[in-house]
């Protein structure tokens, strides 16, 4: 499988007018190879990654905004969780809609196989579950900002 270890994104088929940003392109430090702290002000969360480095059609549906690696197969991901959404609405007691959770974690898979393991942008991703339980629901009250949101990430 290829690595990110040179920094770059490998070279794929785009669709027509679609390009790739190098890794560390848009001010986003990304550490590639070898072991780094678990740094989370290396993290931005000025903007999205590009829309299909996620598999989306719509800006609006990209949660990610950046990722760092600090270790050979484990990651740091940021997000940003909008205050209200079409599809993930808050409850009512205030909260983000759990899902919200489910698809980060469905976006940061997809973009950290394209983005530092070479998968090409042409493959698809078939999930078969995933199961989780959220034990404190303080974190996803939705106040006046969208939620900063990072995830730890291992790949086995």
């Amino acid at each position: 499988m290829p690595s990110a270890a040179s920094g770059a994104v490998p070279a794929v088929p785009l669709p027509a007018g679609m390009t790739v940003p190098r890794l560390g392109d848009n001010g986003r430090s990304r550490q590639a190879g070898g072991a780094a702290p678990a740094d989370r002000s290396r993290l931005s969360f000025l903007q999205p990654v590009p829309r299909h480095m996620v598999h989306r059609a719509a800006i609006a549906e990209v949660f990610l905004t950046d990722a760092v690696r600090t270790g050979e197969h484990s990651f740091l991901v940021a997000a940003q969780w909008p205050r209200d959404h079409a599809l993930y609405s808050p409850g009512s007691d205030g909260a983000s809609d759990p899902l919200l959770f489910m698809e980060t974690i469905r976006q940061s898979l997809v973009y950290l196989a394209h983005a530092f393991y070479g998968v090409p942008l042409t493959h698809r991703f078939i999930g078969f579950g995933s199961e989780f339980e959220i034990t404190d629901p303080a974190p996803l009250r939705i106040g006046g900002e969208p939620v900063p949101v990072v995830l730890e990430a291992q790949w086995l």
